[in-house]
Formats: structure tokens, sequence, C-alpha cells
């Protein structure tokens, strides 16, 4: 309830605002996609309970009458057997990254944290093929993130306002987040705010 009533005070101020960039001098990626298309579309789910491992079969069986393969994101080291989900998400053609390894609001508390977790993290997501990683809760920090080890990132919102962390980065297409790692940021709000905060069924 607190956070609905949240949501909707949000939406009332917002009123048409954007809000600064968090990221100076962005560094585009080449604005160009494969096979000649002119956009894509990222369809992509953050697992963060056991509960949630659970309920992939039912989510991908609709993906897989519709012809879609998506990305999902898992927590490391808060639940057991999923090792196995992304194997097989995997061999369907889906993509798998790491989303964090307690998802509880700590990666990002003191730089040594960060590192110690985010050693394990790479380490594990190593071992099963993962290639990009998404923070929990959508928490960043700049100086921070230049320091990890993946291909992608989505961990920055293009703008959205309801999340722990608001704010974005106010690009809609890929950008460089370091030498390394391409940043794909959400450019939709959450379907939980959507649905769930807002009360939109549209």
């Amino acid at each position: 309830t607190l956070r609905r009533h949240r949501a909707r005070l949000i939406m009332r101020d917002i009123q048409g605002q954007t809000v600064a960039s968090e990221l100076e001098a962005l560094r585009p990626a080449p604005k160009r996609w494969p096979d000649g298309a002119r956009s894509c579309v990222l369809l992509t789910h953050d697992v963060e309970t056991s509960s949630g491992l659970d309920g992939i079969e039912p989510l991908r069986r609709l993906e897989r009458d519709h012809g879609l393969a998506s990305t999902w994101n898992f927590v490391l080291g808060k639940y057991d057997g999923y090792k196995e989900t992304v194997r097989e998400l995997q061999r369907e053609g889906c993509e798998c990254g790491a989303h964090g390894l307690y998802h509880d609001g700590k990666l990002f508390n003191d730089p040594d944290q960060f590192y110690i977790r985010m050693q394990r993290i790479q380490g594990l997501a190593r071992e099963l093929g993962m290639r990009g990683f998404r923070a929990p809760a959508l928490h960043r920090d700049k100086e921070m993130f230049s320091t990890i080890d993946f291909d992608w990132d989505s961990s920055y919102p293009a703008w959205d306002p309801f999340q722990p962390q608001p704010g974005g980065c106010r690009s809609y297409l890929p950008f460089w987040l370091s030498e390394r790692t391409l940043e794909l940021p959400v450019t939709l709000w959450q379907d939980f705010t959507l649905f769930r905060e807002l009360g939109l069924n549209s």
C-alpha cells in the first residue's frame, strides 16, 4: 500500500519532467543493429527468489509459443538449484546473466565489499557462461562499475523515477560503460511498477 501511494505521488509530481544524466559524456556504441535491423527489443527477467525460479517454466512456455528468447538474470548466492535451469535456458537460445550475489541492497555499500562480492559473482558467471550483469534493484555506482569484467551490463535505466535509486542515464541506445563493458539501458519502467504500483492495465 505504501509503495502504491509513493508511486502515485511520484507520477503526479513528474508531470512530463526528465532528470539530468548520471553519466557525463556517454560514449555511444555504433548505431547499427545486426542483419540490417533498425532497432531491437530485449526482453529480460530478473529471477530474485526461489519462487521466481519455480515460475520460469510457465513464462518460458508463453515465450516459446510466440517464438521469443529472452534474458534471465539470476541471483547467484541466494537460492539453490538454478545452475541446470541456466544451462537449459541457454540450450533454448536464451541468455542468462548475473543479478548480484544476494539481492540485499549492499553490493555498493563500500568499494572493498564490492570488489570481494564481484570477484565471486564473476567467477560463478564464468563457470555458467554468463556474459552479462544486472545489479540488484538497479543500484549503480559509476566508479565501481568501471571495474566489472562482463561483456554487457543492464543496470542503468534510461530514466526511472520509481526505483530505489531514481534517475537514469538518459540514453535509450547502448553506450560503452567502460573499455570492456557495453551498457544496455533499461528503457521501460518495470512491470511491477506499471501493474502493481500504478495499477495500469493497458
